[in-house]
Order: C-alpha cells, then structure tokens, then sequence
C-alpha cells in the first residue's frame, strides 16, 4: 500500500492523504495514482481543479498492510 499526499505549496500544510492498494492494480503507474487522488480531492471540495500548480502531489513509500508488530 502506499498513500499519496496532496500538499500546499505555499504553506506546507498537508490537504489530504488517501491510501492507495497497489497489489489490486495490473499495471500500477505513479502518475495515476496522484490524478486519482487530486480527482477525489477536487470532488471532496478540498482543493480547486483550476490551481493544481499551488499544491505537491507525493507518493509515500509503501505503509505495510499489518501494523500489529507497532504495539510490541
């Protein structure tokens, strides 16, 4: 998995992280994944289509699925 973050340029404050599955997708494209997620974030209202040039689109590294050994 791994999560894609849309950040503002100008203030540095994070608008909006969402995970992606990689292992559900055939031919998996990083480009994809940070369109998919600026596209959902312009339909949650969060950031305007109009000024994708004022924010950073990042692909975190892979975040392993089982977060159980955290806790030990």
């Amino acid at each position: 998995m791994k999560n894609v973050q849309i950040i503002d340029k100008l203030s540095g404050q994070i608008i909006a992280e969402y995970p992606i599955f990689v292992d559900l997708i055939d031919d998996p494209v990083d480009q994809d994944f940070m369109n998919d997620a600026w596209d959902i974030a312009v339909e949650e209202g969060l950031v305007d289509d109009d000024d994708r040039k004022c924010y950073k689109l990042e692909i975190l590294s892979d975040i392993p699925l089982d977060h159980s050994s955290d806790s030990l």
